[in-house]
């Protein structure tokens, strides 16, 4: 079967809110131009090593992009195939692939590019040693491409990079006259003090906004410009309805009480913004502060958190801004993972933790684990299963017991389990205790040599493709219970072999007619 008619299938549910991860096919050789652009849900993705070529724009603006592995070494990684995935934290291979994503990420976020990148991205003009960047070339979004000129480029650009050179040349001149107000800029370097009036004043409201991640050194600047440019900031938050919005801008720009003026004045008929601009001016600037902190303060100052983790802001479409620790720089056996870091609410944490840590502390209820413990083996059972406490749920995060292993039984306790926390076993039987209630993607994924799995009647939950390739399993009881199951039986190209068995008239009885699965009631 061809890749084209692979991606028919694979897309169709990419394209449903909620899909978060893939795992390309083994028989795959070629990720073709535009694959999974505008996967505006897709977290994670598996390459395996039967890949030798990602075509350009593969995996552009998938912007909750977070995690890529490569199995093998692709020949070809085409251009701008992970352009805005700026969120991305985790990228493995066993060979150069990762270092060129990284280094790509890298070069993009400081505003320096390839001649061949700055050309699929902008149209240029080369004079005196200088470039100057005239417009956007061509933009794709899916399989549609097509040509823009500025302003009309904030329809499907997410993000946009500002560089400061291209090839060899320093940039010396952008033509635009708007900026996106839903864009993550980035500056390279001092490149911030050449936008013209407009574009600067609307980038600094929209960044204070936002929480946007303009080059660090640009911070202060704009915060000035704010105060020269009230005027221009005023006519870009008049269009802006979003309260918590407006709360960051007056907590990180602290405007003149000229600017909370003409902010009052544009925002006539938005009650509840009227409300909280008067009562920003109304107060001093310490009570500002005050109305606007959280309940729970940090434990530590963000400076000190800062030397122990490695993190970054994510802006969800809503707007709020969270933080995903992406990596512990400590070296203490208890860790204690943050609910907030500054005034932002921690909602990921991924990553290896070091093997020094023997116990971790969440404070936080409700927090994505995309970590792994696997190096500390102090925190494993006598089993070799390592699981931390997240609020009434007690998670399993890995598994570091013998490899050989025939039946699995997972302990008792554990409600949950994270994104393949087991990896790949060779078990032919697993059985879940009571009490399990989520069963993440990809747990089996690929175990050839499962035959039996035994779920209990407090499950709720089954992952995307969580039993996808089990070539040996022919029968599976789900339990009426289980209320959402997200793909969990995948098999491209070949028939899923497997017969879902389960109460009459339960969800799971209409997941199997919906999917073509053959079902028995029980």
């Amino acid at each position: 079967m061809s890749f084209d008619i692979r991606m028919k299938i694979l897309r169709k549910y990419y394209e449903e809110p909620g899909i978060t991860e893939i795992h390309i096919p083994e028989e795959v050789e070629k990720i073709g131009k535009s694959a999974f652009a505008e996967c505006s849900s897709l977290q994670s993705v598996h390459i395996p090593d039967s890949v030798q070529s990602i075509g350009d724009n593969a995996f552009r603006n998938c912007k909750e992009l977070c995690e890529i592995i490569f199995d093998g070494e692709p020949e070809t990684i085409g251009l701008l195939a992970f352009y805005g995935c700026w969120n991305m934290s985790r990228i493995e291979s066993k060979n150069t692939a990762a270092s060129y994503v990284k280094d790509f990420m890298k070069r993009m976020k400081t505003g320096i590019m390839t001649m061949e990148e700055g050309r699929a991205l902008y149209k240029l003009s080369i004079r005196k040693g200088t470039v100057s960047v005239n417009g956007f070339s061509n933009v794709i979004s899916g399989d549609i491409t097509y040509t823009y000129k500025f302003p009309d480029h904030m329809k499907n650009e997410h993000y946009i990079v500002f560089p400061a050179k291209i090839g060899e040349f320093k940039v010396s001149h952008i033509a635009c006259r708007s900026i996106p107000d839903n864009a993550i800029v980035y500056c390279g370097g001092d490149y911030y003090d050449r936008l013209n009036r407009s574009p600067r004043a609307l980038t600094a409201a929209a960044w204070l906004c936002g929480d946007k991640m303009i080059h660090e050194d640009a911070v202060e600047k704009i915060q000035a410009f704010i105060k020269n440019y009230s005027d221009d900031v005023a006519k870009y938050l008049q269009e802006c309805d979003d309260v918590p919005a407006f709360k960051r801008f007056i907590q990180i720009a602290q405007p003149k009480a000229s600017l909370l003026e003409k902010m009052i004045d544009a925002v006539q008929g938005k009650p509840e913004i009227t409300a909280m601009l008067l009562d920003a001016k109304n107060n001093n600037s310490e009570g500002i502060k005050t109305i606007f902190s959280l309940d729970d303060a940090p434990k530590m100052t963000v400076k000190e958190l800062s030397k122990l983790w490695s993190y970054h802001p994510v802006v969800f479409e809503s707007g709020e801004t969270y933080i995903e620790i992406t990596k512990y720089r400590g070296h203490e056996k208890h860790v204690v993972i943050p609910k907030f870091i500054g005034k932002r609410r921690v909602y990921r944490i991924s990553g290896v933790f070091p093997e020094c840590v023997e116990s971790v502390e969440v404070q936080s209820d409700d927090i994505d684990i995309k970590c792994s413990f696997r190096n500390c083996t102090a925190m494993a059972d006598k089993d070799g299963f390592i699981a931390i406490d997240v609020g009434r749920h007690r998670i399993l995060t890995d598994y570091i017991g013998p490899k050989n292993i025939k039946c699995l039984r997972i302990p008792d306790g554990i409600t949950r389990n994270c994104y393949n926390a087991l990896g790949q076993l060779p078990a032919q039987k697993v059985i879940l205790p009571d009490g399990f209630e989520i069963l993440c993607g990809s747990t089996f994924s690929y175990w050839s040599d499962l035959q039996e799995v035994i779920l209990p009647e407090s499950l709720k939950e089954i992952g995307l493709l969580a039993f996808s390739y089990c070539s040996s399993l022919k029968h599976i009881y789900i339990p009426r219970s289980v209320e959402k199951i997200i793909v969990a039986f995948f098999n491209e190209g070949n028939p899923i072999g497997v017969t879902i068995h389960a109460p009459a008239g339960s969800y799971a009885e209409q997941y199997a007619k919906e999917n073509y699965i053959p079902f028995e009631a029980e």
